[in-house]
């Protein structure tokens, strides 16, 4: 399935990789009891980056605000700039958003359930003799000020990952809230009737949209990919939508059908099944409402300019 199926798969497979661990710490700091949870811990910021193989750096930091946090996922690079004969940071957003004083509360628990606390000035490498693997930064400043930072390559403090993970899935996947819903580059007018049932997934590949299933699991029924190339020939009936340009950044935009919500009604949840009596045409106007944001100027593929 070309390059996109490839960079799937190497997700995966990194997530698998770093899975596990959630028993071995203990992060009771008030006795020190070996369980899997302490105190939720108040902070007033924090930056995760993880650095693999690739020239990347993965980074999830947040802050709080008046009425919750803020957080941002966004892959950072280097690339050189002929005019500052130097390299010059990129970044790819893949999300960023106010998120309100419950999200608050659930990434406090995350800093006290993973025992944050207990991984000030953790400094660990690697053997010299490992060339490759991947490196991680973290910082944080707590609500009392207590200041927390940690490196590592390939050695990390215990259940970092699944603290990682976590707040990963904070970030990246939540059910629908507004009918604006957009990534860094752009927005497009959801449905009304997707709202508080339709749950998100953001990557850097794009944003696909999923419903429950009866008895758990989802059903993903509809995706935009955001990448370097249309996946139109991948996927019959998908849609190029039009490119989004910011400079030397291009990215190709294709809407597509995964699982039919239709042909499922007997799997997805009762306050779904409104969705699929409207799909065709909520997916249409969906299309028809993309446009860049953030310095991103829409070339649809007709030629003309948004």
């Amino acid at each position: 399935m070309k390059r996109l199926l490839i960079c799937f798969a190497l997700v995966s497979i990194s997530l698998l990789v770093f899975s596990g661990c959630s028993s071995m710490i203990k992060t009771d700091h008030n006795n020190g009891d070996d369980n899997n949870g302490g105190a939720p811990m108040e902070f007033k910021s924090f930056c995760c980056e993880e650095s693999g193989m690739s020239a990347e750096d993965r980074v999830y930091e947040g802050y709080r605000t008046e009425n919750g946090v803020h957080l941002a996922y966004y892959i950072r690079s280097s690339m050189w700039d002929n005019e500052e004969r130097d390299y010059v940071e990129f970044r790819q957003t893949v999300r960023e958003f106010d998120g309100d004083e419950a999200l608050y509360q659930a990434l406090c628990a995350l800093f006290g359930q993973y025992g944050v606390a207990q991984w000030a000035d953790f400094r660990d490498d690697n053997s010299p003799d490992v060339l490759d693997g991947s490196s991680l930064r973290f910082c944080a400043v707590l609500a009392d000020e207590t200041e927390i930072s940690l490196s590592g390559t390939n050695h990390f403090p215990p259940c970092y990952t699944d603290f990682t993970r976590a707040v990963s899935e904070l970030i990246t996947s939540g059910k629908i809230e507004s009918t604006a819903f957009g990534d860094g580059a752009y927005e497009i007018t959801l449905p009304e009737s997707w709202v508080g049932v339709v749950t998100a997934d953001y990557s850097e590949y794009g944003a696909s949209f999923s419903v429950d299933k009866i008895g758990g699991g989802q059903l993903m029924f509809f995706i935009i990919d955001n990448g370097s190339y249309y996946t139109t020939e991948d996927y019959p009936g998908a849609v190029a939508v039009g490119r989004l340009v910011s400079g030397d950044d291009v990215r190709y935009i294709t809407a597509r059908d995964c699982e039919a919500i239709a042909g499922n009604t007997d799997k997805i949840a009762k306050e779904a099944l409104v969705l699929a009596e409207s799909y065709a045409t909520d997916k249409q106007a969906i299309i028809e409402s993309l446009r860049g944001i953030n310095g991103y100027t829409l070339i649809p593929e007709d030629g003309s300019s948004e």
